[in-house]
C-alpha cells in the first residue's frame, strides 16, 4: 500500500461530501431554471432548457457518485479484509486477539449501520 493509497483511503468521505453537494447545488439551479422557463410567458427570456438538461445530467452523475463512494471505514475494510482474509500468518494470531479484532470489525460494522440511517 502507497502513500497516496493511504490518502485515497482517507478523503472517501470528503469526496462524497463533495458528490452531495455538487448534486443538491445542480438540482436546485435546475428547478430554478425550470422555474424560469415555467414562468416567462412572454418568452422575453432566452430559453433554459440546455441549462435544465445540463443541471439533470450533472445531478444525476452526482447522485449516482454518492450513493457508490464508499467512505473512510468502508474502503479501509474493502481494502484490508481480503488481504486479511488470505493471510496465512492470521493463522497465527492466538484466539484472544481475534476475538478482540472481531469485536472491533463487529464495532465498526455497526457504525457503518448508523451512518446509512
Amino acid at each position: 500500500m502507497t502513500g497516496f493509497d493511504v490518502y485515497l483511503i482517507t478523503r472517501c468521505g470528503a469526496i462524497q461530501a463533495l458528490f452531495i453537494v455538487v448534486a443538491i447545488v445542480s438540482g436546485v439551479l435546475g428547478i430554478i431554471a425550470l422555474a424560469i422557463e415555467v414562468l416567462d410567458e412572454d418568452n422575453e427570456l432566452p430559453p433554459l432548457k440546455k441549462w435544465i438538461a445540463a443541471s439533470c445530467i450533472i445531478c444525476g452523475i452526482s447522485s449516482v457518485g454518492a450513493v457508490l463512494m464508499p467512505d473512510t471505514k468502508e474502503a479501509a475494510a474493502i481494502y484490508l479484509l481480503p488481504k486479511i482474509a488470505n493471510n496465512e500468518q492470521v493463522g497465527a494470531i492466538p484466539s484472544k486477539t481475534l476475538s478482540v479484532l472481531e469485536g472491533k470489525l463487529d464495532e465498526w460494522i455497526k457504525d457503518m449501520g448508523k451512518d446509512d440511517d
